[in-house]
C-alpha cells in the first residue's frame, strides 16, 4: 500500500509542476495526435494534377489511368511507393516522373498509395 502512495505522490507532484508552464512536457508534447494531410490535400501539395489530369500534353496518364493500371495488382503498394518516391521512366511512354522523397513523408506516401488504390477506376 505504501508503495501505491509513492506512486501517487509522484504523479500528483509531475501534475502539479506541469500546470506551471502553458508549455506541456516534452514527452507529453510528442504524444500529441498530429493531423495528417488528407488524399485530396496531398494529390494538391505535389502538384499530381499538373501531370496526370485529363487531356494533358506531356504524354503522362491521367490519374483515372494510374487507378486503372495498379487496381487489383497484388504488388500495387510496392510499386506506387517505388514511383512516388524514387520516380521513374518509361511505364508509361517517354515522360519521366520525378521522385518526391524530399516533398513527402513515409506516412504521407501510404496515404497517396490508399487514396489511388481506392478510387473507383473509370476504365
Amino acid at each position: 500500500m505504501t508503495r501505491f502512495f509513492v506512486c501517487l505522490s509522484v504523479v500528483m507532484s509531475l501534475f502539479a509542476l506541469s500546470a506551471c508552464s502553458d508549455e506541456p512536457p516534452p514527452e507529453i508534447a510528442v504524444a500529441l495526435p498530429v493531423k495528417d494531410a488528407s488524399y485530396e490535400e496531398l494529390i494538391r501539395r505535389a502538384n499530381c494534377l499538373a501531370c496526370h489530369q485529363e487531356g494533358n500534353q506531356m504524354g503522362s496518364p491521367t490519374w483515372a489511368d494510374v487507378v486503372a493500371r495498379y487496381k487489383g495488382n497484388k504488388d500495387a503498394g510496392t510499386l506506387l511507393r517505388n514511383k512516388i518516391a524514387q520516380g521513374g521512366a518509361g511505364a508509361w511512354g517517354k515522360m519521366d516522373m520525378p521522385p518526391y522523397r524530399a516533398d513527402l513523408t513515409d506516412v504521407e506516401i501510404d496515404v497517396l498509395i490508399r487514396g489511388i488504390l481506392a478510387e473507383k477506376s473509370e476504365k
